[in-house]
């Protein structure tokens, strides 16, 4: 499946519209990505869904969604359990605040990532909750 890039914080940044299909592409990709403020982008599949990604210096996040923006909203779980704590991804130049317990380490978010783009769909290397 092919997935193309949305840039949510640099909405002038050149790598926006880039097609990606395979894991190489998505690994030089990744860590092209990675080292900039934390912020987030999307990555919208060609079956309709997208992935909703932020990556911070040493953690990020994932939410898998229509690309309609239509319910359920499905966030991938982390290994943090407080409530209590957060991360701020850049969006638009606003802060966008995620609990912790959302956040995985970015070896996960690139699997999640893969997954998505050999399926489709959600991957099994994490658990997903409805928000």
């Amino acid at each position: 499946m092919n997935a193309t890039f949305q840039d949510m914080e640099q909405l002038a940044n050149p790598m926006n519209g880039t097609s990606l299909s395979n894991s190489t592409q998505l690994a030089t990709f990744f860590h092209s990505l990675v080292g900039r403020e934390p912020f987030m982008f999307g990555l919208h599949g060609e079956n309709g869904f997208m992935l909703t990604v932020g990556i911070a210096a040493d953690c990020g996040t994932v939410q898998y969604s229509s690309d309609e923006g239509l319910p359920p909203y499905l966030m991938a779980l982390g290994d943090e359990t407080d409530e209590d704590e957060f991360v701020e991804f850049l969006a638009g130049g606003t802060p966008t605040p995620i609990p912790k317990r959302f956040c995985l380490p970015l070896d996960r978010v690139q699997k999640v990532m893969q997954d998505f783009l050999t399926h489709g769909e959600t991957s099994n290397a994490v658990e997903w909750e409805e928000i």
